[in-house]
């Protein structure tokens, strides 16, 4: 409780201040004339109508903008052939290129705000080549330098697959982003640990541990492909994980497929700002906890 406080003694009345004398009245001033409004200026019209060309760079320049990547065509490349055997022939038609602007944009577009850009701002670049044909039956490669210079080319001929291609290709550029910018090795060891015992990749021409319809349970890969290595292995079953219209009887908890995406899907939210364990994100709507 506070203390009373002691009465404080009246203060004596101030005399009160003389009346200012009243300031004389100023002339009101003249109103102004009011402006003219402006006339509105008429647009100026385009010199012509904007080739598939022009509309093409524009597109690719907001893409570009957008996911900080770089994006090339026709000659850009120069004549890049990271295969030997392999010339790829350059897309030139405009049509073609613009439709594949399109999946580009919409692919990226499935990736966390600023996924990308944390692996650019790191000093992982990316760079994506649209050829008609790599060679062979490559419909995609990706080529990681140790100086994080990465650049994926992607095969037009046979579109089906473009999107699919592109989800396969991004995961060696994000394995590449973990390894080397992150210092985190891990995807070897966690992909080898949910092998069958005594597996070793390599053995490519048979469907041993291939889901192939009605063995969900015993799968181990996705296709034949993925038994190449470690890394063929994450980026069949992340194309996988990005791509299925809906979820299919191996992403069941325990079954070695499951096993695997939720091995990938743990490192990404380990390694990277812009994702995280609390959110599910498109690549994990499958995946079975």
């Amino acid at each position: 409780m506070t203390p009373p406080t002691t009465p404080t003694t009246p203060t004596t009345p101030t005399t009160p201040t003389t009346p200012t004398t009243p300031t004389t009245p100023t002339t009101p001033t003249t109103p102004t004339t009011p402006t003219t409004p402006t006339t509105p200026t008429t647009p100026t019209e385009p010199d012509h109508e904007p080739t598939q060309a022009e509309i093409n760079d524009i597109y690719r320049q907001l893409i570009q903008n957008k996911f900080k990547l770089t994006i090339k065509y026709g000659d850009e490349n120069g004549n890049y052939a990271p295969i030997p055997e392999y010339v790829p022939v350059k897309l030139y038609d405009e049509n073609t290129i613009h439709q594949y602007l399109l999946v580009i944009d919409s692919v990226m577009s499935m990736y966390p705000d600023g996924f990308f850009q944390e692996m650019v701002n790191s000093g992982m670049t990316l760079n994506i080549y649209i050829v008609k044909t790599i060679g062979g039956r490559i419909s995609g490669l990706t080529e990681t330098w140790s100086n994080g210079y990465v650049t994926i080319m992607l095969q037009s001929d046979d579109g089906r697959y473009f999107a699919d291609t592109m989800h396969h290709e991004l995961m060696h550029y994000i394995d590449g982003y973990m390894k080397i910018a992150k210092h985190d090795p891990s995807a070897e060891a966690n992909m080898n640990a949910l092998n069958p015992a005594g597996y070793s990749y390599g053995d490519t021409n048979n469907n041993n541990y291939v889901y192939i319809g009605n063995n969900a349970a015993t799968s181990y890969f996705m296709s034949s492909y993925g038994k190449t290595n470690f890394m063929e292995d994450r980026a069949t079953i992340f194309s996988d994980m990005m791509t299925r219209a809906t979820c299919p009887a191996y992403y069941t908890n325990g079954y070695p497929l499951n096993e695997k995406a939720k091995s990938i899907a743990q490192q990404i939210d380990n390694n990277f700002l812009t994702v995280n364990a609390e959110t599910t994100e498109f690549w994990e709507r499958c995946i079975a906890y």
